[in-house]
């Protein structure tokens, strides 16, 4: 499941349960597929320069946010909510990282610094708010919500604050 392309093209990291649960990367044409992680982890996206791929994991007690070279090395936990973390989405300069999260009660749209400082919370509704995705240039974030009771797709611009999001 979630299949990301790498940025150049040539790779494609999912998650599977053949081998063990875990996230995985192939070639683009299927051959060389490679287990890079051994748990329940999901979502996986590339950095935009291909040297890291950011992931949910339920490795700890919670679903959290990790992320590890293109390799499988250095896998470092980015959140500590002790909730639900999922969506990892790079914005295109690399920067921040968007997500969603339970933290707060119902799931909404976060975002933090590609190193896991600066976590601030950017939708609040009564629905719940998931999937977030940057536009290429970095003003928008889409995301899907039940704000109105039946899932759509939303859109909010993104505004830098302060050097941090």
């Amino acid at each position: 499941g979630d299949p990301a392309w790498s940025p150049d093209g040539r790779k494609i990291a999912f998650y599977s349960f053949f081998r063990g649960p875990g996230i995985f990367v192939m070639n683009a044409d299927g051959s060389g597929v490679e287990h890079l992680t051994s748990g329940y982890d999901y979502g996986p996206a590339w950095s935009p320069d291909g040297r890291k791929i950011a992931f949910s994991s339920s490795r700890s007690e919670y679903r959290e946010i990790y992320v590890m070279n293109a390799d499988g090395s250095d896998v470092e936990r980015l959140t500590y909510s002790g909730g639900y973390d999922s969506g990892p989405a790079w914005s295109p300069d690399g920067r921040w990282i968007a997500f969603a999260s339970d933290r707060d009660g119902d799931e909404e749209i976060y975002v933090m610094n590609a190193d896991g400082s600066g976590v601030e919370r950017l939708t609040y509704s009564v629905g719940s708010d998931g999937n977030p995705a940057w536009s290429p240039d970095g003003r928008w974030i889409a995301f899907a919500s039940d704000r109105d009771g039946n899932f759509e797709i939303y859109v909010m611009e993104y505004r830098e604050r302060g050097g941090t999001p």
